[in-house]
């Protein structure tokens, strides 16, 4: 019964907690807020490097400072600035550059933010494209296997605009 009671209590208390959060600790920290987390090229012809920049603002009431910024995958790099921080309602931003060389279709990757604030210390932007090629065969490898000198082999395919 005293399990069930305490129990209750402690509910009670997270459940206001969460109903009515103290902002005073958000506050009190840096807080970076990006205009947007996520950013779509459209269409674009592959081997572009295409380029976004994330702008972000300090909202809180501390300074702030980014410590690195990570991509998904080598396609993807983002720079900042990594020798600042930022101020109350101070504003800067994150370059991301995309490499569409080695994509064909749909493209999505993800570049992680590392801040030193108290929450949400790191937060994660998206950038989006659809990749097409100027002219592309089809199939796109053909495999000929053994082939001996004297000998031809033959396949074929279709090259298309």
């Amino acid at each position: 019964m005293l399990f069930l009671r305490n129990f209750s209590i402690l509910s009670s208390i997270f459940f206001l907690l969460f109903l009515f959060p103290d902002d005073g600790f958000a506050k009190k920290s840096g807080k970076i807020k990006f205009k947007e987390l996520s950013y779509n090229f459209g269409k674009v012809l592959r081997g572009q490097k295409l380029k976004h920049k994330f702008e972000f603002v300090n909202s809180g009431e501390q300074r702030f400072a980014i410590r690195g910024v990570h991509a998904s995958c080598g396609c993807a790099v983002g720079t900042f600035d990594s020798d600042k921080s930022y101020g109350p309602n101070e504003k800067g931003s994150i370059e991301v550059v995309l490499d569409t060389t080695n994509f064909r279709g749909k493209l999505s990757k993800t570049v992680t933010v590392m801040t030193d604030t108290k929450l949400l210390a790191t937060r994660n932007l998206t950038v989006r494209a659809f990749v097409e090629e100027e002219i592309f065969a089809e199939p796109p490898l053909l495999a000929f296997g053994d082939v001996f000198t004297g000998s031809g082999a033959a396949k074929e395919f279709e090259v298309k605009a």
